[in-house]
């Protein structure tokens, strides 16, 4: 039985480029969080994939992917038809940090094409990407602070986390 992907989306990705705040980056998380927060507004995300290059413990290139990319795999229930976000795109790219450039992160797109379309000006539907969904590390310790008091309820620090971050997805 085929997986299927969500039926809502909004425009379509095949045409859209990355652009980036700066040409070079002092570390590879660093580029891919910039790529992350471009994708959100445009209702995209990316992952990384395969390290490789190991310089000092720390991989000096990664592929970055769509994170609709990957294999689709049938489901294997007979009863239950479920779905996947996974679509095959095949969008590519590539990041390293060479000694050329003083190990500075720099991005390359090899594959350009995206096969869906995206989630942009959908705020409920960015939830729908993986990458999107984590809380930040100024928001944990918000958090931690918050749950110092034992009279703060889990749904008042969910209120204050929704007004203190209004582009957050929070499911």
């Amino acid at each position: 039985m085929p997986s299927h992907a969500p039926e809502s989306a909004a425009a379509p990705a095949s045409t859209i480029l990355p652009v980036f705040s700066q040409e070079q980056y002092d570390s590879l998380d660093a580029l891919l969080a910039d790529l992350n927060t471009w994708g959100r507004s445009h209702g995209l995300g990316f992952t990384k994939m395969r390290p490789s290059n190991y310089v000092n413990g720390s991989p000096t290139r990664y592929d970055i992917a769509c994170d609709r990319g990957g294999r689709v795999e049938g489901s294997r229930a007979t009863i239950r038809r479920t779905s996947t976000a996974r679509t095959g795109c095949k969008w590519l790219g590539i990041a390293k940090a060479l000694v050329s450039n003083g190990r500075k992160g720099t991005f390359e797109v090899k594959h350009t094409q995206h096969n869906h379309e995206t989630t942009a000006g959908h705020q409920a539907e960015l939830s729908t990407h993986q990458v999107h969904r984590g809380l930040s590390d100024p928001m944990k310790a918000e958090i931690a602070a918050l749950s110092l008091n034992p009279a703060q309820k889990p749904r008042d620090i969910f209120s204050y986390l929704k007004k203190s971050y209004p582009d957050v997805v929070f499911t």
